[in-house]
């Protein structure tokens, strides 16, 4: 069937919590993609267009993706991890309600788009085409966030911005009961503790940005897929596809999902799945391909539109430019959980042959992130001047690292899910 020697225990059961948690990033995932569809295929937006084709689907998938498994209706959590958790999540759903998207890439991107969708029931092409120089702004990131704040105007809402804090709880939930699964009740909480308490992620949930649902997606999406390698559930590997391709319909510029689709085809070669090898992909393609499609098309609807054209090249001097720069900017931001990845690799040799599925995914990450940075150095004057972005970028190395520490170091066979 595959290979067992991560030296984990099976088990079946799920806790409702993250039930909740992971349904509420796949019906967000789902209105938004429901949203695309009509405005592309020139259909009005109205909410129950929306609601009753998702709820269709999204129902009965999650009630398939679980069926098999015992759900734990009152899960036991320990009290110091629910009065912290618990007292960021009413702080940030106290900022997210009182005040509305403030800021800069907020208002003149996310929101603006949001709101020019409500009004015309549509995607708005024609007034997010109207002035030249903006097209490329207008269209640089995917819709996601956008849609989902037009999601809430069409409800009647007049603030979207606590859909931040629930996804910001809905991680933290995630993340806790994947460990809870693989290590001790106490690293457990110690660990979801650490991330419930990183400043970035903390003020993430606070305003409408698109990191945070990026971070959710890719890395929950990346630590399922490790929870299927470890217990073999279906229910998991399909969640790493769906919850993979959602990250691109929030950045599809950056390349993180390739070496996912990398692993999963040198995974599913080494154990001998390889349907399970098309299956992963055809789910990630029919998430992501509709947003490029449509972009490249606007792109192509619009005269004069002029792009610089980029270039590749290997330049010996700017690579020694850009490893500290990388380095120095990550560690001046992470500081514990860089340190963490050092003691990782300082220590964990043993554990890093062992665990090679999460450690190597996590480098190939990392060497994205040098070649992505490498590329803009070779290409724009100003490329260091992005330390803030490459951080912000690059907030979902921050669970996979405390994920891989807690399993690596403190492994625990029994489940304590």
């Amino acid at each position: 069937m595959g290979d067992n020697s991560v030296g984990f225990a099976k088990t079946k059961m799920i806790n409702i919590l993250e039930l909740i948690s992971i349904s509420y990033g796949l019906i967000a995932g789902f209105i938004t993609l429901w949203l695309f569809f009509l405005g592309i295929n020139k259909f009005l937006f109205f909410v129950p267009t929306i609601l009753l084709p998702v709820l269709t689907i999204c129902l009965p998938a999650i009630l398939i993706l679980y069926k098999k498994r015992k759900i734990i209706i009152f899960p036991k959590i320990n009290i110091i991890l629910i009065l912290v958790v618990g007292g960021i999540f009413l702080w940030s759903l106290s900022q997210t309600i009182i005040w509305p998207p403030s800021e800069w890439d907020a208002l003149a991107l996310y929101d603006y788009r949001a709101v020019r969708f409500f009004e015309t029931k549509s995607l708005a092409q024609s007034v997010l085409t109207n002035y030249l120089p903006l097209v490329t702004y207008n269209y640089g990131y995917p819709f996601f966030t956008s849609l989902l704040h037009a999601f809430v105007y069409l409800l009647g809402g007049s603030n979207p911005q606590f859909i931040y804090s629930l996804i910001y709880l809905a991680f933290i939930i995630c993340f806790y009961y994947c460990l809870a699964r693989r290590t001790s009740k106490i690293i457990s909480m110690l660990v979801t503790l650490v991330l419930a308490t990183t400043p970035s992620f903390i003020y993430q949930s606070t305003v409408s940005y698109t990191n945070l649902f990026y971070s959710f997606y890719l890395g929950m999406g990346t630590i399922y897929l490790w929870e299927w390698i470890a217990d073999r559930k279906n229910s998991y590997f399909a969640i790493s596809a769906i919850f993979l391709g959602l990250s691109t319909f929030i950045r599809s510029q950056e390349p993180f999902w390739i070496m996912n689709l990398f692993f999963v085809f040198i995974y599913c070669l080494k154990v001998k799945e390889y349907k399970k090898i098309i299956v992963y992909g055809v789910i990630f393609f029919l998430i992501r391909q509709p947003w490029i499609i449509y972009r490249d098309s606007v792109y192509a609807s619009v005269p004069n539109l002029f792009q610089d054209p980029y270039r590749f090249s290997i330049q010996i001097g700017k690579i020694f430019e850009v490893i500290p720069y990388v380095i120095s900017n990550l560690a001046s931001d992470w500081k514990i959980i860089f340190l963490l990845l050092i003691f990782i690799l300082i220590l964990g040799t043993k554990q890093l042959i062992k665990f090679w599925y999460i450690t190597g995914l996590i480098f190939l990450d990392f060497l994205i992130v040098f070649l992505g940075t490498y590329y803009l150095s070779i290409n724009f004057d100003w490329w260091n001047r992005i330390g803030g972005s490459a951080v912000r970028m690059s907030m979902f190395f921050t669970p996979l690292i405390l994920y891989a520490v807690a399993v690596l170091f403190f492994p625990d066979k029994r489940n304590n899910a």
